[in-house]
């Protein structure tokens, strides 16, 4: 069997992310609108690069941003954004099955969530994709296996089923229906 597992929102909980991001701003009302604005221009999330795109916008101070991006660092670092108990079961999983873990983001940013909550060892292989998730799986187009592909946005599952019909898709709203899914192995 293969698992592919998505990491934002699936995995780890990217609201707590965000909630932290939020404390650089004094006023949270800002923070949405500045927050949609980047990702416009972006489209893809990259604290240095938020950083960056707030000082363009008179929001930070440039003496600010290193100490900022400390913070972030050492949140990401100290603090769970996936269950212990989670990780013990995709270990387990993993000891008889093949997991991939596949990410739509910018890599380096992603690859620091992913080293910062300790999940890089638990994987066979890791994709981080800037493009769709689809086009980064076609390496298992003629495998045969049983695929389960858990993740939690709904029109990435569909176009995922339409493109691999012989995967399982898992649609993943919160911890518990990913515990609820993993007990199953």
């Amino acid at each position: 069997m293969i698992f592919i597992f998505d990491l934002d929102d699936t995995l780890i909980n990217t609201k707590k992310i965000k909630k932290e991001i939020k404390k650089i701003f004094d006023q949270d009302d800002k923070f949405d609108y500045y927050y949609q604005k980047f990702l416009k221009k972006e489209k893809l999330f990259n604290f240095l690069n938020f950083l960056s795109f707030l000082k363009t916008e008179k929001v930070i101070e440039e003496k600010n941003i290193k100490k900022l991006q400390k913070q972030h660092k050492d949140f990401l670092k100290n603090t769970s954004l996936i269950s212990q108990e989670t990780k013990n079961k995709i270990k387990n999983i993993g000891k008889n099955h093949d997991l991939i873990l596949l990410t739509l983001g910018e890599k380096k940013y992603q690859r620091e969530k992913i080293k910062s909550q300790k999940l890089d060892s638990y994987f066979k292989k890791i994709v981080i994709t800037k493009e769709k998730k689809e086009n980064s799986l076609n390496f298992l187009q003629n495998k045969k296996d049983t695929t389960y592909f858990i993740n939690d946005k709904k029109a990435e599952n569909k176009i995922i089923k339409k493109k691999f019909p012989h995967f399982h898709i898992i649609h993943i709203k919160n911890e518990k229906d990913l515990e609820k899914f993993l007990c199953k192995f």
